[in-house]
């Protein structure tokens, strides 16, 4: 039995933000594609960057002027001896990965009062202490087993619930004794 090989991608992933950008070329979108991948400054002569490519020298070298000049995409650093490209802040946004920042840490209300004073700024009711209760036995998480981002969206949650319902949030247990557990 011969051992079947995997072919090995070649070419290179253009974000979809990217593509969708209709004033440029698709030598354009090539050239910010390639930068892209690299974090830092992409250090190049004409020749490599159109064999890379699988274009022209001359055309890579109008659109980088292009790129860097007219449509400020490309910052042009270093001489005619030592080239430096780097993509700029615009640039960076049609690669759709924009810097993100960190996110947020959950913060827990401070106590009951704070809970029911959101709730009545969103014309709601609420037992803040019962709320409080309800999510500290399920370590800040949902029902599908998901941390809490936001205990303001959960108090809109109930709400919500409570307005489709016509009901009082519950924990959807009821009292069972043991003899009506039994029959």
């Amino acid at each position: 039995m011969s051992k079947k090989s995997t072919p090995k991608f070649k070419g290179l992933w253009i974000p979809a933000g990217l593509l969708k950008e209709k004033n440029l070329s698709a030598v354009d979108k090539l050239i910010i594609a390639d930068i892209g991948y690299f974090n830092g400054g992409y250090r190049f002569s004409w020749s490599a960057m159109a064999k890379k490519l699988g274009i022209g020298k001359n055309t890579a070298i109008r659109a980088v002027e292009r790129l860097s000049g007219k449509l400020g995409l490309l910052e042009n650093t270093g001489d005619e001896y030592h080239r430096e490209l780097r993509l700029t802040s615009t640039a960076l946004l049609l690669l759709d990965e924009p810097v993100r920042e960190p996110k947020r840490p959950f913060i827990k209300p401070r106590d009951a009062a704070e809970v029911e004073e959101y709730a009545a700024s969103i014309d709601y009711e609420i037992d803040g202490n019962r709320f409080i209760e309800w999510y500290e036995k399920r370590g800040w998480k949902q029902k599908n087993g998901k941390k809490l981002t936001s205990w303001q969206k959960a108090v809109g949650t109930w709400k919500q619930r409570d307005n489709s319902n016509g009901k009082e949030h519950s924990d959807n247990r009821q009292s069972v004794t043991t003899e009506q557990y039994i029959r």
